[in-house]
């Protein structure tokens, strides 16, 4: 028994002289987080933190009701049958018949989508350490350029918010057609062959800014209501960043 108290009373010491010194150490193993003051961002991060707006971007296009539903049922690609005694399938015969309402959830999704990722690109602009990467903030621009021409191409008067901090109060407010055509246009013109020849599979590169320009272009007089018939410029403008494209020699048609 005098033994077994000998060792416990050796064990608590030890444990307190344990405890007072790690009282005293006040430095930390951090596994969870980066230490700002102590770490130098790079490219690798920069890039890294585009990742949200990936997600984002993919909710447009491939979510539940997203805009291939819109692009492809409402031509003759896809139809989805209603699904009689359940109702469900009646929006996509909606939009296979052109009948468009408010009660089409696809519009509202993607209204909303797009916004998640254009206030996800404002955020990432604003941040300091992001400033200084070029090609990360030509992408960036790029994606949110991006964003607004698919609002446009489906709403036309949409409202332009290109910032992330606002002040107490403030309410957006649409912008007129011309305005945010103009946005577009110069946002994508200032960042061409900035964001990267090939940044892999699915990722915003120069290519897709001639790409968006071209469509832009390509698409200018209809949304406009222009009579086409006289006036080629605004296609020849289109020709000229599909050529970019071709000249790169990074694409070609499928050979079957």
């Amino acid at each position: 028994m005098k033994k077994f108290y000998t060792i416990l009373v050796s064990v608590l010491a030890m444990a307190s002289v344990l405890g007072v010194n790690s009282c005293t150490n006040l430095d930390e193993t951090i596994y969870d987080q980066i230490a700002t003051e102590d770490y130098e961002f790079t490219d690798e991060d920069a890039s890294a933190l585009i990742l949200p707006v990936y997600s984002a971007f993919r909710e447009i296009y491939w979510g539940w009701d997203g805009l291939i539903d819109i692009q492809d049922e409402t031509s003759d690609l896809w139809t989805t049958p209603y699904r009689i005694g359940i109702g469900w399938g009646a929006q996509y015969v909606i939009l296979h018949k052109h009948e468009f309402d408010a009660s089409v959830d696809h519009f509202y999704t993607v209204w909303s989508n797009a916004y998640t990722c254009i206030r996800t690109c404002n955020q990432l602009l604003d941040d300091k350490n992001i400033a200084s990467h070029e090609e990360t903030v030509s992408q960036l621009k790029g994606y949110r350029a991006m964003c607004y021409y698919i609002l446009f191409d489906l709403f036309r008067n949409v409202p332009l918010d290109i910032q992330y901090e606002h002040e107490e109060g403030w309410q957006p407010t649409q912008a007129t057609p011309q305005e945010t055509w103009d946005f577009i246009i110069s946002e994508l013109e200032s960042i061409k062959g900035k964001c990267g020849a090939d940044n892999g599979l699915g990722q915003f590169n120069d290519a897709t800014v001639n790409m968006i320009l071209a469509k832009m272009y390509m698409n200018h007089n209809a949304w406009f209501f222009l009579d086409d018939e006289g006036n080629t410029d605004w296609y020849k403008k289109a020709l000229s960043e599909l050529n970019e494209i071709i000249d790169s020699g990074r694409y070609a048609l499928a050979a079957n």
